[in-house]
C-alpha cells in the first residue's frame, strides 16, 4: 500500500520551538509527501525561522490570524496526501513516527482516525502517557475515552477523505476543538489506536492556547452530537460523556494557570487504566 502523508502544522508565535519541531519531521525514516506550515498571523519571528531553515518539502503559507482551527483547515485544504498527519508547532516526532503510523494504517485500513501513544514533556522531565491499551480498533471510543487518554493532536493522523466528508476543525472554538473533531469522526468511523510512543506533547512551550484562553464565539457546540429533539437516556448519557471530556480540558487550564502564576508542578492527569482494543 502506497501511503502518502501531508503533515499540517499550524503556527502562531512559536519562534523558539518550531525549528526543533521541523527538525523532527525532517528526520523521519518515512518521508512525507509534503509539510504544510500555516503561519496564523504570528507577531514574532516564527515565519522567518521556518524560511531560514530552508527544508526540502516544507511549504509556508501565511494568513491573517484566525485561530488554530482556521490554520489547520487551511493546511488540510491545501494538502495533496491521502492522510493528514497533524502536528502542533511546539511538539515533536521521533524519527520512526510516520513509519509506525504507516504500518498501523496497513494493518488496520479503513479507519477514520489513527492515534499513537505519546510522551509528555514537562519541567521535571519527559513522562510516558501510561496505558494498558493494546493495539487495534477501539471497541467503544466514547466509553474508553472516559478512562484512557487516547488522543493528543500531534499523535493523530486522519484520512483526507474523512475531512472532505465530515468537514474540518470548528473555527472559533478556542478549547476542545480537537475533541470536537475526534467525536465527529468516532460517531461515523472506527478509531484505531497504538500505544507505541513516538511523539512528545510539550507542556513547556510558550504561548500555549490554555494559557491565553479568551471567551469564544463560535456556532459549533458539542450539543450537536446529542440526539436532536429526544430527551432520552441515550442522548443524556452522550452529553454527559462529552461534558466529561470537556472537564479534562478545563482541568488542564487550571493546572497551566497554577504553573504560570505560582510555579507549581503540574500533576499527571493522563489515564492509567483502560480496556483492550478489539481488532
Amino acid at each position: 500500500m502506497d501511503i502518502t502523508f501531508s503533515v499540517v502544522i499550524p503556527l502562531y508565535n512559536k519562534g523558539r520551538e518550531i525549528a526543533r519541531t521541523l527538525g523532527g519531521v525532517a528526520a523521519q525514516t518515512y518521508t512525507p509527501l509534503e509539510v504544510i506550515v500555516v503561519d496564523d498571523g504570528s507577531t514574532d519571528d516564527s515565519a522567518r525561522v521556518v524560511e531560514g531553515l530552508d527544508l526540502p518539502g516544507v511549504r509556508l503559507i501565511r494568513q491573517p490570524n484566525g485561530g488554530v482551527s482556521a490554520a489547520r483547515n487551511r493546511g488540510i485544504a491545501e494538502a495533496k496526501g491521502d492522510y493528514i498527519a497533524l502536528l502542533d508547532a511546539d511538539d515533536y516526532w521521533k524519527p520512526e513516527y510516520l513509519e509506525r503510523v504507516a504500518a498501523l494504517i496497513g494493518r488496520y485500513p479503513g479507519c477514520g482516525l489513527y492515534s499513537m501513544g505519546f510522551e509528555v514533556h514537562r519541567p521535571e522531565g519527559v513522562f510516558p502517557n501510561e496505558t494498558v491499551m493494546q493495539e487495534g480498533i477501539v471497541g467503544n471510543y466514547f466509553r474508553t475515552a472516559m478512562r484512557v487518554n487516547l488522543t493528543q493532536t500531534s499523535s493523530v493522523t486522519i484520512p483526507r477523505a474523512v475531512f472532505e466528508r465530515l468537514g474540518g476543525f470548528p473555527e472559533g472554538m478556542k478549547l476542545g476543538e480537537d475533541q470536537y473533531v475526534w467525536t465527529k469522526i468516532a460517531r461515523t468511523y472506527p478509531v484505531c489506536y497504538s500505544p507505541q510512543r513516538f511523539s512528545e506533547f510539550n507542556l513547556m512551550a510558550q504561548n500555549r492556547s490554555a494559557q491565553n484562553y479568551k471567551m469564544e464565539r463560535t456556532p459549533y457546540s458539542f450539543w450537536e452530537f446529542t440526539i436532536p429533539g429526544r430527551r432520552t437516556a441515550t442522548s443524556i448519557l452522550h452529553a454527559a460523556r462529552l461534558a466529561r471530556l470537556w472537564s479534562t480540558v478545563y482541568t488542564v487550564i487550571r493546572m497551566l494557570r497554577l504553573r504560570s502564576n505560582e510555579g507549581t508542578v503540574i500533576t499527571d492527569i493522563t489515564g492509567s487504566d483502560g480496556g483492550s482494543c478489539v481488532s
